[in-house]
């Protein structure tokens, strides 16, 4: 069978962008993947910084004190906390919660005194670590969202619009 030399022109002319489209795709694919994995990278490490603080906080809340292992982990992510949290949050973070809790992670004090005053402060501690439980929620919510893809968004929009069932 004989193929037209112009037809052959013609699928060699086509074959080109089609090539470059495909390249585009892939490019395009290889973006979106090292975007979601740096965003990936950047929740997780946050994640290591907001769960040390909450176990702290929830150690106080139930015992009156923070163990040795959760003193470690805070001052471990202490100084990543600048690197990947706004100034805001990190001055919070360093100067109001984990310096209140590393005085919870000293000996206990206060061994001699009578069972209701250690029965008040323990209460008292418990209150200020319920308080601090929903404020590390409240600041940390911005930076613990993982984004869903453009695609994902672009169904969203249109089942929501429903354009498919308007009638013309």
């Amino acid at each position: 069978m004989l193929v037209h030399a112009g037809t052959i022109g013609l699928l060699q002319a086509l074959l080109t962008p089609l090539v470059a489209v495909i390249a585009l795709g892939i490019a395009f694919a290889q973006w979106w993947t090292a975007r979601s994995k740096l965003k990936l990278d950047l929740f997780e490490r946050r994640w290591r910084i907001y769960e040390a603080a909450r176990t702290g906080l929830l150690e106080v809340r139930m015992c009156g004190r923070v163990s040795d292992a959760t003193r470690d982990a805070l001052v471990a992510n202490a100084s990543a906390a600048n690197w990947l949290l706004d100034e805001d949050l990190t001055d919070y973070l360093r100067c109001s919660l984990w310096s209140t809790l590393m005085l919870y992670a000293g000996p206990r004090v206060g061994e001699d005194e009578s069972q209701e005053e250690q029965e008040y402060w323990r209460r008292s501690k418990a209150r200020w670590a319920e308080t601090e439980l929903q404020i590390i929620d409240a600041k940390f919510s911005r930076f613990l969202k993982l984004d869903e893809s453009v695609f994902g968004r672009l169904t969203e929009r249109l089942r929501r619009r429903k354009w498919w069932l308007r009638s013309a």
